[in-house]
């Protein structure tokens, strides 16, 4: 078993190797974070410690809401394709962070899910926005691709 001091050395070059890790994780552009790896631990074996992770990875979630339509499920959504946001919006986001849109019923009872994971399959659209009064461009994604959770 490694001694206390031992371990705060391994401890210490592992600490070095995480923050090096992050940093690569910045510069493709995800919010990162290094969790505190408390040096000042007790005389606990080493083999006993548990720390809460080494890096945290922030990703942002698109709330939407359509408000005209109350659906309970995907195939109660009324369109085959789920309309997702205006492509500008999108193509000027960074799309490492994004972990997906939730676009919730009108009665705010449940939402339709699109993943990140789902990009590939997303496709522009041009469609009138009547309260713009004029056409927009607008990624949208087939609903197969999606999946429904209640609120």
């Amino acid at each position: 078993m490694k001694t206390h001091d031992e371990f705060v050395k391994l401890l210490d070059g592992s600490n070095k190797i995480v923050e090096k890790i992050a940093n690569k994780f910045r510069q493709d552009g995800y919010n990162t974070k290094v969790m505190e790896s408390p040096l000042d631990i007790d005389e606990k074996p080493g083999r006993d410690f548990v720390d809460a992770g080494d890096i945290e990875i922030t990703f942002r979630l698109e709330g939407k809401q359509k408000l005209r339509y109350d659906f309970n499920s995907v195939n109660s959504y009324p369109y085959e394709d789920v309309l997702i946001d205006e492509a500008y919006k999108i193509d000027n986001k960074n799309i490492n962070t994004l972990f997906g849109y939730a676009i919730a019923n009108k009665s705010a009872t449940g939402f339709i899910f699109v993943p990140r994971s789902t990009r590939k399959y997303w496709y522009k659209v041009k469609k009138y926005d009547r309260r713009e009064k004029q056409y927009r461009e607008f990624y949208t994604v087939s609903k197969k691709y999606t999946f429904y959770m209640e609120l």
